[in-house]
């Protein structure tokens, strides 16, 4: 498996997936990179874990652990060329003080290029 980690700044994403078990139990299991690329570990967790971190914006639970790696590398490109935060927050700041907060700022502009180029499917 290739290395999976998302992580920009200080904000990592965790990522989980979903497996059946012999019994047919639905098993959550958490993926968790490693300090050196292409070291990782998958451990079990709770569904209750899963639920809140999904729903709290800091994981993404997909259905199989090939649809979780067939995502990443979407999710890696995307994040890799949108601007940073803090040159967003400039674009925000100069696109209020014109009046141009709206699909005609800077910032929309900016981040709908990205969208446009790495489209989700």
């Amino acid at each position: 498996m290739r290395t999976l980690a998302i992580k920009k700044g200080n904000i990592m994403i965790k990522l989980y997936f979903k497996t059946q078990e012999e019994n047919d139990e639905v098993v959550f299991l958490e993926y968790i990179p490693g300090e050196k690329s292409g070291e990782y570990a998958i451990r079990h967790i709770e569904e209750s874990v899963v639920t809140s971190n999904v729903s709290g914006g800091i994981g993404i639970l997909y259905e199989t652990q090939d649809a979780m790696e067939a995502a990443v590398p979407f999710i890696q490109l995307r994040q890799s060329a949108y601007p940073t935060i803090a040159e967003q927050l400039d674009k925000l700041y100069h696109d209020m003080t014109v009046d141009k907060g709206n699909k005609t700022g800077t910032w929309y502009t900016a981040i709908k290029a990205v969208k446009d180029a790495i489209p989700k499917s």
